[in-house]
């Protein structure tokens, strides 16, 4: 589907700022107009997006103007238009300069002592390709790509890309900021606990290894999960992650808490990564436990429950070693979240 919205009403009217009677020496202006935006519109971004707009004009008769809708601007005025016929060209830009929507009036006839009206559609920019990404690069908060050889600017960046596309898996980012002081993967009163979830057993190369789906695994099996996301504090952490650190449009959806083969994954390109978030200002994996929401085949069993507690499976980012002997309630293990990017 096109993504299209129609952000802007253009209004020429004539301005007299001389008393002369000869039509080429009158003096005219346009004015900019913000109407309101289409609610049922079907794009990527929304309008609060947008922080400002280039608006040129063709013949290009004066330098472009930039409307800073952030601050609350709405008009940009081209002066000394003699009678003629012009198009009016509209960039959007977000907040750290990357065009999101552009769009061109149809050629506007401007006439002494006429008013006439035309409309610019906005058409979103092309989304960025993430199956090109390679492991450390940014993906800045507007949605695009920054090479992982640049420095990008402080409080731009999203995530950092831990896995390239292959195949049928998309581009693996993680987000730069992490759980460092440790939570659980559920309370000990939360279903969860003495629960046996089959569907999120895995280990680095086989069973459950990708994680987008995990949060609906564990609603089906557990009652609670739903109406009480605060039992399962690691899940949790991802699903508030976007709100927590201000993410907004396409990078507030689709974190999720990552399986042990995704956090294997990390590990692989540890260094690499680490940099990236370095630069980035965000939390490095070091070399610290970090939990997953993959289960173990093994478990131990719990006299007070009188049942079996399944297992959980954790990483060592020094080495890759797994634990397999990591309890649900343990909160001693940090925590990232990650999101696909396609």
């Amino acid at each position: 589907m096109k993504k299209v919205f129609t952000l802007i009403s253009l209004i020429i009217s004539m301005f007299f700022l001389s008393c002369s009677f000869q039509a080429m020496e009158q003096d005219y202006s346009i004015s900019i107009n913000f109407g309101s935006v289409n609610k049922s519109r079907a794009v990527t971004f929304t309008k609060s997006d947008l922080s400002y707009l280039i608006v040129s004009i063709e013949p290009k008769v004066q330098a472009d103007i930039k409307v800073d809708i952030a601050n609350g601007e709405t008009t940009a005025t081209f002066e000394h238009l003699v009678k003629g016929t012009y198009k009016v060209n509209v960039s959007g830009f977000t907040n750290i300069g990357t065009k999101i929507a552009s769009g061109e009036s149809e050629p506007v006839e401007v006439k002494i002592m006429k008013t006439n009206s035309v409309s610019v559609v906005m058409h979103s920019s092309p989304s960025p390709d993430y199956s090109k990404c390679m492991p450390g690069d940014f993906i800045l908060k507007d949605k695009s790509i920054l090479s992982k050889d640049s420095t990008p600017r402080a409080g731009t960046v999203a995530a950092v890309i831990v896995r390239a596309a292959e195949g049928d898996k998309p581009a693996l980012g993680v987000g730069i900021v992490h759980e460092k002081n440790g939570l659980a993967w559920c309370t000990k009163d939360a279903d969860g606990y003495t629960a046996s979830i089959s569907g999120l057993e895995g280990t680095l190369t086989e069973g459950y290894t990708d994680g987008s789906d995990g949060w609906d695994i564990l609603k089906e099996a557990c009652s609670d999960a739903e109406g009480n996301p605060g039992k399962y504090p690691a899940w949790n952490y991802s699903l508030t992650y976007a709100e927590k650190n201000g993410l907004t449009g396409y990078m507030a959806e689709g974190w999720y808490f990552p399986t042990f083969a995704e956090l294997n994954t990390i590990f692989q390109n540890m260094e690499t990564v680490d940099e990236s978030l370095l630069k980035a200002g965000g939390d490095q994996f070091d070399y610290d436990w970090y939990l997953s929401c993959s289960q173990s085949t093994k478990s131990w069993y719990d006299n007070e429950k009188s049942c079996d507690i399944q297992e959980l499976r954790a990483l060592w980012f020094d080495g890759g070693e797994e634990e397999d002997e990591t309890f649900k309630t343990d909160s001693d293990f940090k925590v990232c979240t990650v999101k696909a990017f396609n």
